[in-house]
């Protein structure tokens, strides 16, 4: 054996005992085995894992892709790679990799296809991630709470409710403390007006005062619909301190319309407004501008999920209806499922 392949062993076994052994420092001894050999896949596999951990997603994909550059097609690689840029925003290029595994017999191809099915809920795309949430249901591949939660949503969104709750319930039974697992059924409660019920799942969860701030809102909210006061300052403090820290993470959403109601500070409600609306439009691109033809009308559009028996719905017609339609082109966008009621016709009626 040559020399330079002795040298190359022993700064992998280095970097290998550095990595069992938890030590910082394998990191460097990682780096000394691809200065002995340039685009080691190991090398860049355990780089990438450790990038991971720390939560460097971005820096991970950049190793596992030049590991892939070595092994070309190894399922293992792919599946960190999807993983890495699914945690780092690239939702589409993750969701075909997934499906490339999800079709690969050298693959876990049931593990790929729920971790699809997640890929597809994180994108908003419920129905799409329904079916393959059903079928791994059905194989019994959905035993992590997140996972089941993902599920409940998805059932609640196809307009299943009951089968929801039971799968809320069951994603709770498994680890009741998981991140978002308890405000994600407070959330579809809240929407099925049973306000009480999510307010006792979020207590069950000590929202009032934990770390996620997006949960500890929607208690106060839910407290403020049942006119139960109790330790309502102290609350109140907790998510207008919360948003006042400007801390940017995930956790740290505030619903904008609910904040109005506990804080009259007009750049505090901007920035709930600015992290609420921002959260809302995630990952959507916008279209690439078109030619327009000179229009004889200003087309005008309306987008509310409130065109209904809600203030917004009805104050809106009043508007609607004075309107010029010899100088406006009158349109309404609602974004609810919501089954009509006689507060929304008269929105239909002055607009298309």
């Amino acid at each position: 054996m040559s020399a330079g392949a002795d040298r190359l062993r022993a700064a992998k076994q280095d970097a290998v005992r550095r990595t069992d052994a938890g030590d910082p420092g394998a990191d460097e001894a990682w780096s000394r085995v691809l200065e002995l050999a340039p685009g080691d896949p190991e090398a860049h596999y355990a780089l990438g894992q450790r990038a991971g951990d720390r939560g460097e997603c971005a820096a991970a994909a950049r190793h596992f892709r030049a590991a892939l550059t070595r092994v070309p097609g190894h399922p293992q690689l792919r599946a960190s790679l999807a993983l890495a840029l699914e945690e780092a925003g690239d939702v589409r290029e993750s969701e075909a990799l997934w499906r490339a595994l999800a079709g690969d017999a050298r693959a876990n191809m049931a593990e790929a296809q729920v971790h699809l099915a997640r890929n597809l809920f994180r994108q908003r795309r419920y129905a799409n991630a329904h079916a393959l949430f059903d079928a791994a249901d059905r194989r019994g591949a959905l035993g992590h709470p997140l996972l089941l939660a993902a599920y409940a949503a998805c059932l609640a969104h196809a307009g299943r409710t009951d089968a929801a709750d039971g799968a809320f319930r069951r994603a709770l039974s498994l680890g009741a403390d998981a991140p978002g697992v308890a405000r994600e059924y407070a959330a579809f409660l809240i929407r099925q007006k049973r306000h009480a019920d999510a307010a006792g799942v979020l207590d069950a969860a000590r929202a009032a005062t934990g770390d996620d701030l997006l949960a500890a809102s929607m208690l106060l909210a839910c407290r403020l619909e049942l006119a139960d006061w109790r330790d309502y300052a102290a609350l109140r403090a907790h998510v207008v301190d919360g948003v006042a820290a400007a801390r940017g993470r995930a956790t740290d959403i505030v619903p904008a319309f609910d904040f109005i109601g506990v804080c009259d500070d007009p750049a505090l409600q901007l920035a709930a407004a600015r992290g609420w609306s921002a959260s809302e439009v995630a990952g959507v691109v916008p279209l690439a501008p078109r030619t327009r033809k000179p229009r004889r009308k200003v087309r005008l559009g309306f987008v509310s999920s409130d065109f209904g028996n809600h203030p917004v719905g009805r104050l809106a017609v009043a508007l609607l209806e004075r309107l010029d339609r010899n100088r406006f082109e009158v349109l309404a966008f609602v974004t609810t499922n919501e089954v009509p009621d006689a507060y929304r016709q008269p929105v239909k009626s002055n607009a298309r």
